[in-house]
């Protein structure tokens, strides 16, 4: 906050800036200037906050020769007449206004010595203020009740707050007076302003003449319960809540501290129903404050029955922060919701009762409730660890009701997340591997989590051996689906075991990849397999043990789910990972995958593999693949790169242009490809020189038909083309557009002609138009005499020669 005076004048005899003393945040011209709510009468004061630092507004109307301005008065006295005044803005500005400075500020700010106004401002005393006029108490709970609406700048209606008895800064004085020191300032507040002024001042609270008669209403309402609930507090043996607070101004407290006032008030007062436990965070409240509020979560209000669940959820929160006292007595405490809480923050049973302090027959209790609500995994980790809190005997009638969940549960498969260590209860550990062991045999659900957990070695040793593939796939899922250190170590042992089985083959290829990432040491292999299927780079595969057996099978899996999305595979990779043995009967199986990579680069390994094992396999793939990554650049030409282009001939390109625009008949089809083939021509050299071949008469005519048709239907199309394309080949496509439709070609020429002079991006189509007409086209240049130039050739002739130079 300013330690020194700060002062801005702005208006009054002009819309200039008068005296500016310190400094101040940048304020809109717009704003200074802006006369609203200055009417005859109308008191218009009001306290800013910018960045933190408060000042006092002041505006009023004053008059210059025929003309009224807007007068701004922005007064920050610093720290030390803030706290004189015990923050009350109004009364400064009142004390103000018995000075010598108080008139030069508003009739000759600009002759102010600023030195002498600051020892004159820090002069000013606090006065004895006259009592507060009616209506004072709804003027102060819309300032403190705009200050909890954290999200916008509340408005209310004149009358709701002032009464039409807010006269002077004196009445306004004793109105604030009426209010706590922390309440005076607010969040901001202005009398007699707008929305928008209020915003540029660090406002939240407005005085709008002109808003809604009941405007406010509810803002009042909420700042006068928020003023009980401090009266409240203070009232109580809890006062020292508030030690501090309430003579700091409000918009320095912590974020949430008004938010929990209020709903300590709202306990004292037996409202806990309007209570947020859920919403308390003591992370941005005063350390005291919550001290406070807690002790009174434990006791307040002095009445009989039980806590309800918000308040029983928000202790059980605070006992987990450890800020309970010890011995706490849990009586009056919602115990369901207790063990539903500890569910839910996944709290150990034993910590939470040991904080406490809980006697044994507290810790019974809530136990039963405990055993009711958490999954039942959870019930034997918290029983193994709350043996030694509890000790003999009491740890028997802990495990009796443990005992009694597990004979009612319908599957064991929650239960046997965890393995068991031999400090539990005997009874419960017997209960749990007799069932596990009733299930394995007779197959119930869950059986195959069974088999994890209490047959780990079962593939290895081979008693399980007749397993079928159906059962060893429910097995796999469910070892990938075990979470807990112990049961996941076991479960991984079991997938491990499975890549040196012969139930490997049994596994689909989807789960294999599920397994190999849980696994990737004892499936090495596959994990090599994955990568090069996966159009990875080659791995050393010196050293290396392969069950090329296995590995055999799953490539076949892999080939068949192929569906040639993304990197095509690794096949040179994958020919290496064979060597010498590559199966000859895989080849054929491979070639029906038929990748579609995006570019040449991306296809080198593919075809690599293919030159070793088929070269004349890989010849025909080889021009498969270009030929489907140029209509891939055909169909997006901006997505091309100029790596990627280079990679293919000029020839290649303009044969695939041929190809791609005679593959659609639908007339908008050929538009949208013979645009994206002048796109691609555009922006790469390599292009547009393969459109050039491509238009020259080496190439078979009705390869170009389209294009050519395309032309004389779409001026804008050819108008590009005549910017990109070569003379020759440029000329061979006029040719061709009159060989198809002379008359058609005629117009062109005549309109593009008739719009050169106009229209200076047809002036290029048309020179080259009428260029190539007046030495190729005699039958075309005379129709075009006739038509524009009234058979004038020596017109015409000079026409072309000025569109050539540019002289049009």
């Amino acid at each position: 906050m300013s330690a020194s005076v700060r002062v801005l004048v702005f208006g009054g005899s002009g819309f200039i800036e008068h005296l500016r003393i310190g400094d101040w945040p940048a304020f809109p011209s717009g704003m200074l200037s802006d006369s609203y709510g200055l009417g005859a009468g109308s008191l218009s004061v009001g306290i800013g906050v910018r960045d933190d630092k408060p000042f006092v507004t002041y505006r009023e109307s004053q008059q210059q020769r025929d003309r009224t301005y807007p007068y701004w008065l922005l007064l920050d006295p610093g720290e030390t007449l803030w706290q004189r005044f015990d923050w009350n803005g109004a009364a400064i500005l009142a004390a103000l206004t018995k000075t010598v400075l108080w008139q030069q500020l508003r009739q000759e700010p600009e002759r102010i010595d600023q030195a002498e106004a600051r020892r004159l401002l820090n002069a000013l005393d606090c006065e004895p203020l006259k009592q507060s006029p009616s209506g004072s108490n709804a003027l102060g709970a819309f300032i403190v009740g705009a200050a909890a609406h954290e999200a916008a700048i509340s408005t209310c209606s004149p009358p709701l707050v002032t009464d039409r008895r807010l006269e002077s800064v004196e009445d306004l004085a004793a109105v604030l007076a009426d209010l706590q020191p922390a309440f005076r300032v607010g969040q901001g507040w202005l009398l007699n302003g707008a929305v928008a002024h209020a915003k540029e001042l660090g406002c939240a609270a407005v005085v709008d003449p002109r808003s809604s008669p009941d405007a406010g209403a509810q803002v009042i309402r909420t700042g006068r319960a928020l003023l009980e609930c401090v009266r409240v507090v203070e009232e109580s043996v809890h006062s020292g809540a508030l030690r501090g607070l309430l003579a700091e101004p409000l918009f320095r407290w912590p974020l949430d501290t008004l938010r929990l006032v209020s709903a300590f008030g709202n306990l004292l007062s037996d409202s806990e129903e309007s209570i947020d436990w859920v919403g308390i965070d003591f992370a941005r409240v005063p350390p005291h404050l919550a001290y406070e509020f807690v002790h009174a979560s434990l006791s307040a209000p002095r009445r009989t029955g039980t806590f309800s669940s918000g308040r029983t959820q928000f202790l059980v929160a605070r006992a987990i922060a450890g800020d309970l006292p010890p011995r706490v007595d849990l009586a009056a405490w919602d115990l369901s919701t207790v063990a539903i809480a500890l569910a839910d923050n996944s709290v150990p049973f034993d910590r939470f009762i040991s904080k406490l302090g809980l006697s044994p027959d507290s810790a019974l209790e809530l136990w039963r409730h405990f055993c009711s609500y958490v999954p039942e995994h959870r019930i034997l980790t918290a029983l193994n660890a709350v043996a030694p809190v509890v000790g003999e005997p009491a740890l028997d009638h802990f495990a009796d009701v443990a005992l009694q969940r597990i004979q009612s549960s319908t599957s064991l498969q929650e239960w046997c997340k965890l393995s068991l260590p031999a400090t539990v209860s005997n009874k419960v550990f017997a209960a749990l591997r007799e069932q596990a062991i009733a299930r394995m045999v007779a197959r119930r659900t869950g059986w195959e989590m069974d088999v994890v957990l209490y047959a780990a070695d079962a593939l290895a040793a081979g008693s399980r051996a007749s397993l079928e593939g159906a059962d060893i796939t429910a097995l796999v899922r469910a070892a990938l689906d075990m979470t807990g250190n112990s049961v996941r170590q076991r479960a991984t042992e079991f997938l491990s075991a499975l890549a040196r089985s012969p139930f490997r083959a049994s596994v689909s290829i989807g789960l294999k990849r599920a397994v190999a990432a849980r696994a990737p040491a004892a499936w090495a292999d596959f994990c090599v397999l994955l990568d090069l299927w996966d159009g990875r780079p080659s791995v050393e595969n010196k050293g290396r043990e392969l069950n090329r057996t296995a590995l055999f099978s799953e490539l076949r899996d892999l080939v068949r789910e192929y569906h040639g999305d993304g990197e095509p595979p690794n096949l040179s990779g994958l020919v290496g990972l064979w060597g010498s043995d590559w199966p000859s009967e895989l080849s054929a199986e491979i070639r029906r995958c038929r990748p579609s990579p995006r570019t040449i680069l991306q296809a080198r390994s593919w075809l690599d593999g293919w030159k070793t094992i088929d070269p004349q396999w890989a010849h025909s793939e080889e021009a498969r693949i270009r030929k489907a990554i140029l209509s891939q650049m055909l169909d997006d030409p901006d997505g091309v790169s100029v790596d990627d282009l280079r990679r293919l001939s000029k020839t290649e390109i303009a044969e695939s242009v041929g190809e791609y625009l005679c593959t659609v008949s639908a007339p908008e089809d050929v538009l949208r490809r013979a645009n994206n083939v002048l796109r691609l021509a555009e922006r790469h050299s390599q292009a547009k020189t393969a459109l050039d071949l491509f238009l020259t008469t080496g190439h078979t005519p009705s390869a170009r038909t389209p294009f050519v048709e395309v032309m004389l239907n779409d001026q804008g199309l050819l108008a590009t083309a005549a910017s990109i394309v070569a003379p020759r080949a440029f000329d061979e496509l006029l040719a061709a557009m009159v060989k198809t439709d002379q008359n058609a070609f005629s117009e062109i020429v005549i309109d593009s002609l008739g719009r050169s002079a106009r229209e200076p991006a047809v002036r290029r189509m048309a020179a080259r138009l009428a260029t190539y007409v007046r030495s190729s086209q005699p039958s075309v240049a005379r129709r075009v005499t006739r038509s524009m130039f009234g058979g004038d050739a020596a017109e015409f002739r000079a026409t072309v020669d000025k569109l050539k130079k540019g002289r049009i």
